[in-house]
Order: structure tokens, then sequence, then C-alpha cells
């Protein structure tokens, strides 16, 4: 376990949830990425821990879900015990009255996806800016 747990952000956090949206267990994975202990996040419902602004959006995955259709790669901001969001993109099937959904932190890919986008929106200026330039000498 202890290189699953120093690679949490890799392998990533397990969970099983009932119908009502209940997490039943989660691997010690997830305990490391929202920094919460397993016995406050168990028997608690998904809703306490997602962003209010993706809170329509999980509940239509967790309707879907519960109708029996499997969700893969859904991103959804939660909650971690210091406050702070983490965008965790979630893979997800349902089973006799279980949801079993795996999950993978990509907030640190995220960031660095726009600071990507960022340089290449500055490098776009500086190439429009010295075109600018070249045409007026």
């Amino acid at each position: 376990w202890t290189a699953l747990l120093w690679n949490a952000t890799w392998y990533g956090a397990v969970a099983v949830a009932d119908f009502e949206g209940r997490f039943r267990s989660m691997n010690p994975a997830a305990e490391v990425i929202l920094g919460i202990p397993l016995n406050r996040i168990e028997g608690h419902s998904f809703r306490d821990l997602v962003h209010p602004d993706d809170l329509a959006f999980a509940e239509e995955a967790h309707g879907r879900l519960v109708r029996g259709q499997p969700i893969v790669g859904f991103e959804i901001r939660f909650r971690r015990a210091d406050g702070s969001w983490r965008r965790l993109a979630w893979t997800a099937v349902s089973d006799e009255g279980l949801i079993y959904g795996t999950a993978r932190d990509i907030t640190d890919q995220r960031a660095l996806e726009e600071q990507l986008r960022q340089a290449q929106r500055i490098e776009a200026l500086g190439q429009l800016t010295g075109g600018i330039a070249h045409d007026f000498n």
C-alpha cells in the first residue's frame, strides 16, 4: 500500500457507493487525495464533497448510474479537508444496488494544460506583433 499511497494521484481512488449516493467504502488513496480520513467519508453522500457548480452535473451522472448506464471520464471537483478543490476524473458502473467508481486526480494536469495554453497565446501574440513591426519597417 505504501507505493499506492505515495502515488495516490497517479493510481487514483476507488469508491463504492449505494444508489442514494452514500459512500460505502473507499481505498486509502481516496483518503490521500481528499485529505479526509476514510471513517469521515464513508456513510456520507457525494453531495457533501462536490463543488456547488458541479452538483447538477454530478446528479445527472448519478442518475445515469442508477439507471445502469456506465460513466467514463466525467470530471468533477471535490472538496479536500483543507477547503481546496481537486478535479477528479471518474469512471463508474453500477451493479445490484451499488455504484463502483475509480477516480484519478487530474488537478495538476489541468493546471499544466492551462499554463501551456497561456504560453501559446503569448507566443501567438508575439508573432503577431513581430509581423506588424516588420510590416512597418
